[in-house]
């Protein structure tokens, strides 16, 4: 008799009643709808090369996430895998729609080879071109969101290579075709530690805020981020660190 919320990626979001559950089947009885369904749009679509494993999965998490309407996996002449578990890379994607209470999930597409791709592409391409920097020829290389935001309503693909960047021919093909723009893309992960806040000139803010943010979290927010076991720990530290700078 348990309520619980439910989706199908095209009625919008239910409440209903838990009725019956077997191995194979979970019967629900649908109360209220909740919300609607968004009307389809052009979200844009995640072309990314094959990469790591753990890296790999972390990409579609985020891009889940963030919104992305389709994931297709690539195969470059530098990707440094040549298949993955697609199965298990929807399955994350599914989770990561259901923490961001999304109302759909984005497929995850068999991995095809770039040069297969671009031959039937008719989307407008943006691509991130780690090698470029200012300038290419005749054609400026803007920052990504100077680039998104001169598109019109048309469909738009994300493009991300492999760990080593396109090659010579790769560039080559994506520069020449009609619909692609290239961006400067100098996207970078840091790990910090903990103790830096005190060295940062606005560290007690940061840390306060970081603090906030983290005891905001829900359950299963916590399980989802890996940060069920830890979060008590670094809202104290946090805390303490802040208090600390602010006697200072």
């Amino acid at each position: 008799g348990d309520e619980i919320s439910v989706f199908n990626g095209r009625d919008g979001e239910w409440r209903g009643r838990l009725q019956s559950v077997s191995k194979k089947h979970v019967h629900v009885e649908l109360i209220v709808q909740t919300r609607a369904q968004p009307a389809a749009g052009h979200a844009p679509k995640l072309l990314i090369a094959l990469v790591k494993r753990a890296r790999l999965e972390t990409i579609i998490e985020k891009a889940t996430e963030l919104g992305a309407g389709e994931i297709q996996l690539l195969i470059t002449r530098r990707t440094n895998a040549d298949h993955t578990n697609v199965a298990r890379l929807q399955l994350i994607a599914q989770e990561a729609a259901e923490q961001t209470e999304r109302l759909d999930v984005p497929q995850v597409l068999n991995p095809v080879k770039l040069d297969a791709y671009l031959t039937s592409a008719t989307e407008t391409l943006i691509y991130g071109d780690e090698d470029s920097t200012h300038e290419a020829g005749e054609r400026t290389i803007p920052p990504m969101l100077e680039a998104l935001s001169g598109l019109g309503e048309g469909a738009v693909s994300i493009l991300i290579g492999p760990e080593g960047g396109f090659d010579a021919v790769e560039r080559q093909t994506l520069s020449k075709l009609p619909e692609t723009g290239a961006i400067v893309f100098t996207i970078r992960i840091y790990l910090d530690p903990v103790p830096l806040f005190a060295r940062h000139p606005d560290g007690r803010r940061l840390a306060l805020a970081l603090a906030e943010q983290l005891e905001g979290l829900t359950e299963p927010q916590l399980r989802y981020k890996g940060l069920d076991r830890q979060r008590s720990r670094l809202v104290v530290r946090l805390r303490q660190d802040a208090a600390s700078e602010n006697h200072d």
